[in-house]
């Protein structure tokens, strides 16, 4: 497992968690996780806007929503327009057809 021994001003620190320092090492990991926080931006502005989940149930209800909505717009697609026409197509057979696979998108 990795373990990195930090040096601070006079005097070694072990790390305990061995993914500390992995930007360290790899090419291409980030030292930051911006890229994460931008992508949970959109969900916390709408949860601002509406002013907060007002209970569990519409927090969780938020998090699927969110999760869908982001996951569509990550593969390229309107997720408007596919979730419209999920519902539309659940009304028609009584079942949710799969989430649709195309190219992912950097959104």
């Amino acid at each position: 497992m990795y373990n990195r021994s930090i040096k601070a001003p006079g005097e070694g620190i072990k790390c305990p968690y061995p993914f500390f320092g992995a930007f360290l090492d790899t090419p291409g990991v980030p030292s930051d996780n911006n890229h994460a926080e931008r992508q949970i931006r959109p969900a916390v502005i709408i949860r601002k806007n509406s002013l907060c989940n007002r209970s569990q149930q519409g927090a969780a209800t938020q998090a699927i929503l969110m999760s869908i909505y982001r996951t569509l717009k990550l593969r390229g697609m309107d997720p408007t327009k596919t979730i419209a026409e999920a519902l539309k197509t659940f009304l028609q057979t009584g079942t949710l057809p799969p989430l649709p696979v195309e190219g992912v998108a950097d959104g």
